[in-house]
């Protein structure tokens, strides 16, 4: 093989190998402007899901409080919570009659009283 056949050669294979880093740094900077253009679109798609569970919430926040409008207390709801009180007054009362023989009646005892008076230094 002659000296012009070899350089022929190798400027062929110059050329080739220089079109195939080409080609590839094309595809390199299309799939990079690919990659970008998505992340970019998933960031948007996600920052509209965001900005509509913000919006949700603060929806069912809205309707909660609306929802957990406070009753001013009065007359009927003084008795209901008087009756209820009572009633659970009795129920222990009740209870630690009932239980005379357990050994921690003493504590029972104690504790209710403790109770007791709790509430009413309570009442002003």
């Amino acid at each position: 093989m002659d000296k012009t056949a070899f350089d022929n050669i190798c400027k062929t294979y110059e050329q080739q190998l220089d079109k195939v880093q080409e080609d590839a740094l094309q595809d390199t900077i299309r799939l990079n402007r690919e990659h970008t253009e998505q992340m970019n679109n998933l960031k948007a798609e996600s920052e509209k899901k965001l900005e509509d569970l913000r919006s949700q919430l603060e929806a069912a926040k809205r309707e909660q409080s609306e929802l957990t409008v406070s009753v001013p207390d009065s007359k009927e709801t003084f008795k209901a919570y008087l009756a209820t009180a009572i009633d659970a007054a009795k129920r222990l009362c009740d209870f630690i009659d009932n239980n005379s023989a357990d050994s921690n009646h003493d504590l029972f005892v104690a504790k209710a009283k403790q109770f007791f008076k709790k509430m009413t230094e309570e009442i002003v």
